[in-house]
């Protein structure tokens, strides 16, 4: 089984249109399969603080759309991953990449409606709207093994197709547990992915430099000849 290796760039970018554009550009040249873009407006975000750490760093409609174009020059249509928060954002970008991770019923509907690959996170598919596959990973920042929820794959993938997110400690390696989420039967697997690692992030526990995320690649597709 040959594992789908995303690269989620999340909140890594900090708000530089640079900094965004060159990890789509590294994420392609290290081994990424496909990268996973957040795409939302501050105003689409839960009132958490979670949307207090990302006021400053939103891009624009505008600037989304320069970013998603120059995706599209590293990457095919379909390997590029937005995840929306709302329906706004769902329905200027939807029909513009690929694969869609959502998060709200009301997004899932108009991406289903348009005919997109919707993945639902693992608890929130009972919000409805149609989906093609489920997201299993919760982020602890970082999560320990035991909470990884892999347990919750064999389950999942005898229905739909499975996303693993990896959100484990970058300091650990975490090739083992993403190949028994490959064994479970997931067919993508999702790490997070940064420049710098003193960029401070939301997500930056868990995501791998370049050099990191190579060898990860790497050692995740020569394992996979085994399974």
């Amino acid at each position: 089984m040959t594992p789908y290796i995303l690269a989620e760039i999340a909140s890594a970018h900090d708000g530089s249109l640079r900094t965004i554009k060159d990890m789509i550009r590294v994420a392609g040249a290290v081994g990424a399969d496909g990268v996973k873009l957040q795409i939302w407006a501050h105003s689409e975000l839960p009132e958490s603080e979670y949307k207090a750490n990302m006021a400053g760093i939103e891009f624009s409609v505008q600037e989304w759309t320069g970013i998603i174009k120059h995706a599209l020059d590293h990457f095919d249509k379909d390997d590029i991953w937005a995840e929306f928060y709302g329906s706004a954002s769902a329905h200027i970008f939807s029909n513009q990449v690929g694969q869609i991770k959502v998060s709200s019923a009301n997004a899932a509907e108009i991406c289903s409606a348009r005919g997109r690959n919707v993945w639902w996170r693992n608890g929130l598919e009972h919000l409805g709207g149609g989906y093609d596959g489920i997201c299993i990973g919760q982020q602890l920042r970082p999560t320990p093994i035991k909470d990884s929820q892999i347990r919750n794959i064999k389950q999942w993938a005898q229905q739909r197709p499975v996303l693993y997110a990896d959100h484990t400690d970058s300091k650990v390696d975490s090739v083992p547990i993403c190949a028994m989420a490959m064994t479970f039967g997931a067919s993508v697997i999702e790490k997070h992915f940064t420049l710098n690692s003193n960029i401070y992030g939301r997500d930056s526990v868990s995501a791998l430099t370049p050099t990191g995320f190579k060898a990860f690649a790497e050692k995740l597709n020569e394992l996979s000849e085994a399974l």
